[in-house]
C-alpha cells in the first residue's frame, strides 16, 4: 500500500468514525438527561418605549408628568415581553424550580407587569410583588405552542425626563425549570417574519469544527467519484457533481455541530421554525440519510473499479 493509499484509508476512518458518533452523541447526551424531555423557550423583548420623554419636546421647556391615580411619573420605560414554548414537551408546574422572575437595577424600578391589552393568549399569570425592583410569576402550565406577553413597566422616581438612561432599564428575565438550559432567541422575529433573511450565528469553535468535517467530507465525496469513474474531471458533469457533494458535506457537517454543540439548525434560520417542527427534527435525518446512503453507493463503486484494475493488471503481467 503506497503513502497516498494508506492516507485515504485514514480518511475513509475518519469519516466513518464521524458519521457513525452522531446516532452515538444523541443516545448519550438522551440517557444523561434522563426521562424528562429537552424543553425549548424562546424569548423576544422589544423596548424601551419613553412616552414621556418622546412627548417632552411638546412641553415648551416644562416638564411633562404622568399621573395615574394618586401616582405621579416623571419618566416611565415601556418593554414588551413574550415567551413562547417552542419545544415538544409541556411544562407544568412541578417543572418551576425557580420561578418566572422579571428584575431591573436601581435606582430603576417595577411599577407594574400587564398582559398585553391586544394579546394576552391562554396565559393567565399572577404576578408577585417580591420588592421595588423584582416581580416573580407563581408557576403556569405552559403547554408547546402556548404565547406568554406581557407589558412591564418601569420607572426612575425623582430624575428628570432628559437625564435618563432607558436602556438601562432593560428588564432581567430569568426563570429555573427542569431540563431548560436557558431562554433562546428565536429563529426570526414575528414582527419581520415577511423578511426572508437569515442571521446565522456560529462561535469560533463550531466554526472550526463545521469547516474542518465538512471539507473532510468534500475531500471524501470527490476522491470516491474519481475514483468510482462516476465522473472525469474536467467535465460540466464533474462540477455539477461537484458543486452537490460540496452542499450535502456542509449540510451533514452542520448536522454533526448542531447535534455536538447544540443550538439551533441553520436551516431553521433560513425557513423559520417549521423544520423544527418536523417530528424528530426529520431535516436532520433525511441529511444524515442522504449522506450515509451516498457515501456507502460511492465506496461501493469505488472499490468495484479498483477491482477490476487488479484484475486487469494481473492478466496484463500474467
Amino acid at each position: 500500500m503506497t503513502a497516498e493509499q494508506r492516507a485515504w484509508a485514514f480518511v475513509s476512518l475518519v469519516v466513518a468514525v464521524i458519521t457513525a458518533s452522531v446516532p452515538v452523541w444523541i443516545a448519550i447526551d438522551q440517557f444523561e438527561r434522563g426521562g424528562h424531555p429537552e424543553k425549548r423557550v424562546d424569548l423576544i423583548l422589544y423596548g424601551p418605549i419613553t412616552p414621556i420623554d418622546d412627548l417632552s419636546p411638546l412641553a415648551d421647556d416644562g416638564n411633562l408628568e404622568l399621573v395615574v391615580g394618586s401616582h405621579r411619573f416623571k419618566n416611565v420605560s415601556i418593554w414588551q415581553m413574550s415567551l413562547k414554548n417552542e419545544g415538544k414537551a409541556p411544562i407544568v408546574p412541578d417543572d418551576f424550580f425557580e420561578p418566572l422572575r422579571i428584575s431591573v437595577d436601581p435606582p430603576w424600578r417595577i411599577v407594574s407587569i400587564r398582559g398585553r391589552r391586544f394579546y394576552t393568549g391562554p396565559i393567565q399569570v399572577h404576578w408577585t410583588r417580591i420588592s421595588d425592583t423584582i416581580m416573580e410569576a407563581t408557576p403556569f402550565l405552559f403547554n408547546p405552542g402556548d404565547r406568554l406577553s406581557q407589558t412591564v413597566y418601569v420607572t426612575q422616581e425623582g430624575s428628570p425626563t432628559e437625564q435618563i438612561d432607558s436602556d438601562s432599564a432593560k428588564p432581567k428575565i430569568t426563570a429555573r425549570v427542569t431540563n431548560l438550559r436557558a431562554f433562546s432567541k428565536p429563529s426570526h422575529d414575528p414582527l419581520h417574519e415577511r423578511r426572508r433573511q437569515a442571521l446565522v450565528y456560529l462561535s469560533f469553535r463550531d466554526m472550526v469544527v463545521l469547516l474542518l468535517i465538512a471539507n473532510i467530507f468534500l475531500a471524501w465525496y470527490l476522491r470516491l467519484l474519481a475514483l468510482g469513474r462516476v465522473v472525469s474531471f474536467p467535465s460540466s458533469r464533474a462540477y455539477l457533481f461537484s458543486v452537490g457533494v460540496a452542499f450535502l458535506s456542509y449540510a451533514t457537517a452542520e448536522v454533526i455541530v448542531y447535534y455536538m454543540f447544540g443550538g439551533d439548525p441553520i436551516y431553521d434560520k433560513v425557513f423559520g421554525r417549521r423544520l423544527l417542527d418536523w417530528k424528530f427534527q426529520l431535516h436532520n435525518w433525511l441529511i444524515l440519510g442522504l449522506h450515509v446512503g451516498l457515501s456507502v453507493y460511492l465506496y461501493r463503486r469505488a472499490r468495484s473499479e479498483i477491482e477490476l484494475d487488479d484484475s486487469a493488471d494481473r492478466k496484463c503481467d500474467a
